[in-house]
């Protein structure tokens, strides 16, 4: 979770108004808002919410893959030890 809530902080960090791709997807999200019939006044609240629902997600998944990284590397530093005691014997 700690992972997470880093990446969620790194990953909001990248969200201002000159970021193309964010503002892509806000524009897009309220378009599929307004063809839904959602009031004008709701369009961009609703687009920022999905935004930031994109984020956590993205955010925990970058956690997951860092936790797996570690029992990665956890794993291969025991299997070291491993091979030395089955060669001593």
């Amino acid at each position: 979770e700690y992972r997470a809530a880093f990446h969620a902080d790194a990953l909001t960090a990248t969200q201002t108004s000159s970021n193309v791709l964010s503002r892509e997807l806000i524009d897009k999200v309220e378009r599929v808002l307004a063809d839904g019939g959602l009031p004008e006044a709701a369009q961009q609240s609703g687009a920022l919410n999905f935004l930031g629902s994109v984020i956590h997600a993205q955010a925990i998944t970058l956690g997951f893959q860092d936790a797996f990284l570690v029992i990665c590397i956890v794993f291969i530093a025991t299997l070291i030890p491993a091979y030395m005691i089955k060669r001593t014997k």
